[in-house]
């Protein structure tokens, strides 16, 4: 699973605590320090992974969630892969991406998500138990994924670990289609709510980020209708924050991007549109430090166009 040379794809098995299931799990790292690796138990967790035995050094994780499994979602989908491929070719080795299977790929969805949502921890913990350097998180989610992204406790590891997490949600559905994902009577309980994400949000911080993105023609979810969430969202914030800057504002920690004609179903000439965009450039951009991916080599460190 190589579409470039410099990124290098490992497959290993997440065993989440309390719990029978395998996940499925590949983890893409910059080739030059591929090799570097031994297999290790996290008791702590209770998770297997893999961790770094000596060079590559990240200082941003990311995890990315797949589609809807009964129809066909897993990790290898088209735009899972095409993400993970350009973090690494992009950030090389200040990143590390974990690209896995939920629950219900082997089995079946649960019909609230918190199976689900428990696979999104587990993985988070797992990256930051094998990459003590890791400093921030950032957790993407596609279409179903997203939801369950963004409906995730990530609390306790935020604490735990003093790590920055921010999100980059995809073509995630709205209500009623999110309710239906997710046993959701209202969109509080069943869509993703930015009030909630960015409830940490600093000024000057990573944390507390949030980048929606979707296509104009998404059949799902019309466009209008994702412009009047991400305000609502905002306005509900503002109640406790007046200060709280509006999502066109230059410091606003939410941002969403428009994909022109882009359907729900993202092909990669649309991926590549995205990729390609100042706000997402200037979002993945702001999460690592250009020193982080500098480990001496020629050919380290941030890419400046992929």
């Amino acid at each position: 699973m190589r579409t470039d040379s410099k990124v290098h794809v490992r497959y290993t098995s997440l065993h989440p605590a309390s719990s029978d299931v395998i996940l499925e799990t590949d983890i893409y790292t910059y080739e030059n320090v591929a090799g570097f690796y031994r297999e290790a138990a996290m008791p702590s967790t209770g998770i297997s992974s893999v961790a770094p035995q000596q060079k590559l050094k990240p200082s941003l994780g990311v995890v990315i969630a797949h589609p809807y499994p009964p129809l066909g979602g897993s990790k290898a989908d088209s735009v899972v892969r095409f993400l993970a491929n350009k973090f690494v070719e992009k950030l090389k080795t200040a990143v590390v991406v974990y690209a896995f299977n939920f629950q219900g790929v082997t089995t079946h969805t649960s019909w609230t998500s918190r199976k689900e949502q428990s696979d999104i921890v587990a993985v988070a913990s797992s990256i930051l138990e094998s990459y003590s350097s890791v400093k921030s998180l950032l957790i993407s989610g596609y279409s179903y994924g997203a939801i369950v992204c963004a409906k995730a406790d990530l609390d306790s590891l935020r604490r735990s670990y003093s790590v920055n997490v921010t999100y980059w949600l995809l073509s995630p559905p709205l209500w009623p289609v999110s309710a239906a994902l997710t046993l959701g009577i209202r969109p509080s309980s069943s869509e993703p709510q930015l009030a909630k994400l960015t409830e940490v949000y600093r000024k000057g911080s990573v944390d507390g980020k949030v980048l929606v993105s979707y296509g104009t023609k998404d059949v799902f979810t019309r466009s209008h209708r994702y412009e009047k969430w991400v305000h609502q969202q905002v306005e509900i914030v503002k109640q406790q924050h007046p200060e709280f800057p509006l999502p066109d504002s230059a410091d606003s920690p939410i941002k969403f991007v428009e994909i022109p004609d882009g359907p729900h179903f993202l092909t990669p000439d649309h991926m590549q549109e995205l990729w390609n965009n100042q706000t997402t450039a200037e979002f993945i951009e702001s999460l690592v430090d250009i020193s982080d991916g500098d480990d001496g080599d020629s050919d380290s460190g941030l890419s400046t166009r992929v």
